[in-house]
């Protein structure tokens, strides 16, 4: 319904809730954080959707390591807003080390992954490497 500021005031309460109660270690308290991340995205506050996804991937990685599902969204949120801001080198270092762990961990034929392909066709497409992007394009098809 695109209300960002009411749903930002409930993100925020869960992820108070959460925090007091589990801690920042806890999977429900880092969905907060993805949700919150999201929300950012979408309005177009990419300087809190990067600090929302930093602080999750630094939790993540102190926590579970890199080499998980959760790690690799929170790059992919990284490179979005990256994406977002035309920075597209900083987009396409984060996604190609997203798909390595996604390829790595649930291979090549999970969805994710191929979400993750069809990413990196984009934004080649954005960056004007018409090659490229159509090389992940049809990757991803596959």
């Amino acid at each position: 319904m695109r209300d960002y500021t009411e749903s930002e005031k409930w993100y925020l309460e869960a992820k108070s809730i959460r925090e007091k109660l589990l801690g920042k270690n806890h999977p429900d308290y880092l969905k907060c954080l993805k949700n919150l991340g999201l929300l950012y995205y979408y309005s177009g506050d990419y300087d809190r959707a990067e600090m929302t996804y930093i602080e999750s991937k630094t939790i993540l990685q102190e926590t579970l390591g890199k080499e998980q599902p959760d790690y690799a969204e929170c790059l992919n949120g990284l490179a979005a807003v990256n994406m977002a801001r035309s920075n597209f080198e900083a987009a396409e270092q984060y996604f190609l080390e997203g798909r390595a762990i996604r390829e790595k961990v649930l291979g090549k034929e999970h969805p994710d992954y191929a979400g993750n392909l069809n990413n990196l066709g984009y934004l080649y497409r954005l960056m004007g490497q018409y090659e490229k992007s159509e090389q992940y394009f049809l990757e991803a098809k596959l």
